[in-house]
């Protein structure tokens, strides 16, 4: 329903707020500046029928456009399943982020980048996301690392030119660092940096209007969209690739493989050539440029990973 709908029950009934509550999907993470929902739903979470009574508008609102499909349905689980309520709330995991102001989200349909954002709470979440409820700043510098995004793109399926993150194939398998207190705040203070940085790029109009031409404000998908494009020399930009070049490092230092060093180069997604300086403008149409590590240091990393990974799992167990 329309905006103007959730402002006439408020009006009608202010405590209407208890139970229309913002709704957020993989839409709303990737292109809104803020990452703010923009759409609202009906939630009685657990609460009975006598209970939900209360609120008789909703509820009536709800019996005229759900009430029939869900005694219809071919699943006998969902037919028998209260039908004022969500199927399949995950009401546990909402439980767990009563206690959290914000939590760490990531896409889980298909998406042209893997990209990391916290959110406040509050909210009732999409399943076209990921939700990682314990991860901190630390955990966030890892993730948004390029040692995670190439495990991730190596045990994600894909669609086309794009990533579908399952946090059972690429979460659970990395082999995460055992880090020191003094790395983990290490870790903490440049996820800090580069959050807020990548943040101020997407939203800061006036950083925009001085850094990137006076471009409107753009989401997640459009800020990586130019991270990744060879022809892109604003500041923003370039202070954006040393902070998450920062973040390799670091998670690099955490392993404690000291004897590799970072090289990146502008590969091409389709077929792995790789320019160490800008391409070419006339190959740009014909190729899907990423600013990332060299094929060669990439499949070093992922021997290490993998390794690591078996040695943790006890050595028979597959990934």
């Amino acid at each position: 329903a329309p905006l103007a709908e959730r402002q006439r029950l408020l009006d009608l009934d202010p405590s209407h707020d208890q139970v229309i509550k913002p709704y957020m999907g993989g839409r709303e993470l990737n292109t809104d500046p803020l990452h703010r929902p923009h759409r609202y739903t009906i939630d009685f979470e657990e609460r009975s029928l006598e209970e939900a009574t209360r609120w008789p508008e909703l509820l009536e609102g709800l019996r005229e456009r759900v009430s029939e499909s869900r005694l219809q349905h071919r699943n006998p689980k969902i037919r028998a399943y209260p039908w004022w309520q969500h199927w399949n709330t995950r009401a546990a995991l909402y439980k767990r982020l009563r206690s959290k102001e914000r939590v760490l989200l990531t896409n889980a349909q298909a998406a042209a980048h893997l990209c990391f954002a916290f959110v406040p709470t509050g909210t009732v979440f999409a399943n076209s996301l990921n939700i990682l409820p314990d991860a901190d700043m630390s955990t966030f510098a890892l993730l948004q690392s390029r040692i995670h995004e190439q495990w991730a793109w190596l045990f994600s399926s894909t669609l086309g030119d794009q990533i579908r993150y399952n946090p059972t194939d690429c979460y659970e398998t990395f082999p995460f660092p055992s880090l020191s207190e003094t790395q983990r705040l290490h870790l903490r203070d440049l996820g800090e940096a580069y959050h807020e940085s990548r943040a101020m790029i997407m939203s800061d109009q006036a950083l925009r209007d001085q850094e990137l031409d006076g471009s409107p404000t753009e989401g997640l998908t459009a800020t990586y969209n130019r991270f990744h494009d060879p022809q892109c020399h604003a500041v923003a930009i370039q202070r954006l690739r040393r902070l998450r070049a920062a973040l390799d490092q670091a998670a690099l230092e955490a392993y404690g493989w000291d004897d590799l060093s970072l090289h990146y180069a502008w590969v091409d997604h389709y077929t792995q050539i790789q320019s160490p300086t800008v391409p070419d403008q006339a190959r740009e149409e014909e190729c899907l440029w990423r600013y990332t590590l060299t094929p060669a240091l990439r499949d070093e990393l992922i021997r290490r990973l993998y390794a690591l990974a078996v040695l943790r799992s006890g050595g028979g167990e597959k990934l």
